[in-house]
């Protein structure tokens, strides 16, 4: 409720912004402001207090600070003056009917030749700290770093000088609404991204001129209005009327412009953090203002009180914290660049197996948008990102005579780009998209045939992008594949072979897996700095009752989903005991002459076993379990249970979904006990949602709850229970096509908008709230209230 009130003053206020801006032109206000102030200052501040009526004692420190504001384009003048180039508040106070009373700011306060007389109104105020802006065009006529105009260089330092000669704090705006004529016209402003990095040279040049003189600065002022009034409205320059989609567009370079200047400064210009005066005053000014982009709320930003920082959560130092995708799931551009077609491409198309009816030619269009995912990504603090590689996309036949250029360039451009900024690439060789041409002529999976060429394809990964990358992944959940995809058809490529389909599947899978690690250690890994396993997926089996019966239940449950493919590859080289027992005898019952479970032969067995450097675990949710007699030929009836949920587990949006913290701490004790506590990577876990109203869609609290509730059962793992994982991927960076859900289902911290060709991405509250875990290595104790957040332990 507290948060809802926060929220609806701000809509309140903007409102008001709005309506003002509208009904006047705030140039006039100022200097009549500065002059009324400047009055009362010297006829009541200033007068000695009669005793016993000085000011009350409020409670606040006495190192508070109280200061003034202006902007450059309000009260500077000489519009034209010294070499300063156009704004494009020149420009549009210049058009006839923009400005209420047809003024202009050419001359304003005059402040650019009586800047000495501003100084002495301040000291008369007494003021500790002012807030002024810097101009863009007067300091770069052009926009760019080329241009300095060293006059208005001198004309700053002036200011800079007499402020710190009085005592007081200059605390500088490096963007107040006066962007260069010459951006707006090329670029067309911030609706373009391109001028992010000229925002970067223009903020570089402040900071390395006026720097060792400046310590806090602001990015932007009011982004809103620059947005809304801007390029929404036209109410205010450059007058660009965009209705639903320039206030956005906007926003979004914004707040990545703002990022990028936040992150040059620290790295850069603000190596000895000097000058941050005592904590609760002027320290805000940094961690705060420069920090707000990051925040889908003020509340998320606010220093800590003493005492409840990051608690140390027992985690390593070097604990990896990451986020995932798949290639089908965000790159669309499906036949763009040579690119072959996928069975996910073809399952897609027709109609009736994607639920709302959608596809992932677009997708999220990372193909050409990839360098966006990469600031994300960058924002969000993340140690490695996991994502796959398409093999149609790589090689479009899916031979290794086909490769493709264009997409080699592409996914090197990724990798490039992880690295230097310092991310860790993870990369799954295979996430579902089956070159077609192999499913059309093997049959894909079913067949064994297909193991040279997925070795083949993997010796083209690793020896084209090996010496950049050194942690690999051969399969992505091959359960999903084996009995979604050949057992029961509800997943690419949709074939249906109940009893037999998802056994075949998952034995050429394990012996392709196998292959694979061994090609890599013995070929393209030989000074031992790589590691390369198999990520699997699998809920947790909660015995329904405590009977011996549902006990029994549960954990054949546990090593039909889990065990089936760990066994073999972290066991013995096999398949579980129970799982031979099971379906051996009920193919004998249906008069068969063998198991419908494939075996291995003794080599087989000795050349899959040991075959990870890791655990991959993939888990969302939990399941109680009771046993079930059944009948027929089927993986499900092999199993012999039955699955349901606590009508008191909360929901998500995904009918199997549902939030059971303590499922983690449990599957992860699970896989200590049974294969000798190796290191894991959790390499997903997340929650999905179908909302699709505004604000529902960013303020995600139930996500937040989520992550909040499972990577704290981890902590326990690890901590308490000495489980060794060694790291967590969250799924998923944004909303993606979430398979045969389509984009119903959304599991993505960042939301995109699917109908907008453009596909922006909108952070959304769980993003900030990760970044914040990364931060602290663990669950950070403050939590903001405007989270909504509910414990979910």
């Amino acid at each position: 409720m507290a948060s809802r009130s926060i929220g609806d003053n701000v809509f309140k206020g903007m409102s008001l912004c709005l309506t003002e801006y509208s009904k006047r032109n705030t140039m006039d206000v100022i200097p009549s402001l500065l002059l009324s102030v400047a009055l009362c200052s010297t006829l009541t501040v200033c007068l000695p207090q009669p005793r016993g009526e000085g000011p009350s004692a409020s409670g606040l420190p006495s190192d508070f600070l109280w200061g003034v504001a202006t902007a450059a384009y309000q009260i500077e003048g000489a519009w034209k003056e010294d070499g300063k180039g156009p704004s494009i508040w020149d420009e549009y106070s210049h058009q006839p009917g923009n400005i209420d009373d047809g003024s202009n700011g050419d001359v304003a306060c005059d402040s650019y030749h009586k800047w000495q007389e501003d100084m002495e109104i301040l000291k008369l105020m007494r003021v500790k700290h002012y807030r002024f802006s810097l101009s863009w065009p007067r300091l770069l006529p052009d926009g760019t770093k080329g241009s300095l105009n060293t006059k208005a260089v001198a004309y700053y330092m002036n200011i800079i000088k007499a402020l710190k000669d009085n005592g007081i704090i200059p605390l500088i705006t490096l963007y107040h609404w006066d962007l260069p004529k010459t951006l707006q016209d090329k670029y067309g402003g911030w609706l373009n991204e391109s001028i992010i990095p000229l925002f970067k040279d223009y903020a570089e040049v402040c900071f390395k001129t006026f720097g060792d003189q400046v310590k806090h600065w602001l990015t932007f002022n009011e982004p809103w209005c620059v947005s809304v009034l801007g390029y929404e409205v036209g109410q205010m320059a450059p007058g660009i009327k965009l209705a639903g989609t320039g206030a956005y567009r906007a926003a979004h370079t914004i707040l990545k412009a703002h990022a990028e200047v936040y992150h040059m400064y620290h790295e850069k210009y603000n190596t000895d953090k000097s000058e941050y005066i005592k904590r609760n005053t002027m320290d805000v000014i940094p961690s705060l203002l420069l920090s707000v982009a990051l925040c889908s709320t003020l509340t998320v930003c606010l220093p800590q009180p003493r005492g409840e920082g990051p608690s140390a959560s027992g985690l390593p130092s070097d604990f990896l914290w990451g986020v995932a995708t798949a290639a089908y799931q965000i790159e669309g551009a499906w036949k763009e660049d040579g690119k072959g077609p996928s069975i996910w491409d073809e399952y897609s198309h027709k109609p009736g197996n994607i639920d709302d009816g959608s596809n992932g030619d677009v997708a999220c269009d990372s193909y050409h948008k990839w360098q966006e995912d990469m600031e994300i990504l960058k924002l969000m603090r993340v140690k490695h990102y996991r994502f796959s590689l398409s093999w149609p996309r790589l090689l479009p036949d899916g031979t290794k005579g086909s490769l493709n250029t264009k997409a080699v360039a592409y996914y090197m451009n990724i990798i490039k780009a992880l690295k230097d900024n310092g991310i860790i690439p993870l990369i799954t060789l295979y996430h579902w998209d089956l070159p077609k041409t192999l499913q059309d002529k093997y049959g894909g999976w079913l067949n064994e045939s297909i193991i040279p060429l997925f070795k083949d394809y993997a010796e083209v990964c690793f020896k084209t992008f090996g010496d950049q990358v050194k942690h690999w992944l051969t399969f992505n959940e091959p359960w999903c594949v084996s009995v979604l995809g050949y057992e029961v058809g509800q997943m690419a490529p949709g074939i249906k072979l109940a009893g037999t389909g998802a056994y075949r599947a998952a034995h050429t899978i394990l012996k392709a897996h196998a292959e694979v690690y061994h090609m890599y250690h013995e070929k393209y890994n030989t000074d031992k700095s790589g590691k390369i396993s198999i990520t699997l997926n699998s809920d947790w089996s909660e015995p329904k009752t405590k009977t011996a019966e549902d006990a029994e239940a549960a954990e054949r449950s546990q090593q039909f989903s889990l065990g089936w493919f760990a066994h073999p590859v972290y066991a013995n080289g096999d398949y579980p005991d129970v799982m031979k027992w099971t379906v051996g005898n009920r193919s004998k019952a249906e008069n068969l002459n063998q198991s419908r479970l494939p075996e291995f032969t003794d080599d087989e067995k000795a050349r899959i076993k040991g075959t990870f450097d890791f655990f991959g675990l993939n888990t969302y949710s939990t399941n109680l379990i009771t046993g079930a007699k059944t009948t027929g030929a089927g993986y499900f009836q092999d199993i012999g249970v039955a699955s349901s949920k606590d009508p008191k587990w909360k929901t998500s949006g995904s009918s199997w979904l549902t939030v059971v913290p303590w499922g983690m701490r449990r599957i992860l004790n699970w896989i200590k006990q049974q294969y000798s506590n190796p290191p894991v990577i959790i390499t997903e876990n997340g929650i999905s949602d179908r909302n699709t109203t505004i604000p529902g869609i960013y303020r995600d609290y139930w996500r937040i709850g989520y992550y909040r509730g499972y990577i704290s059962n981890m902590i326990d793992a690890v901590v308490k229970d000495k489980c060794n994982v060694i790291g967590y991927t969250a799924w998923s960076v944004m909303d993606n096509f979430e398979w045969s859900r389509g984009y119903s289902e959304k599991f993505g911290m960042y939301h995109v908008n699917f109908s907008d060709p453009q596909r922006p991405r909108t952070p959304k509250e769980s993003s900030v709230y990760y970044s914040m875990i990364i931060k602290a290595n663990g669950i950070p104790k403050y939590t903001p209230r405007s989270f909504h957040v509910v414990d979910e332990n």
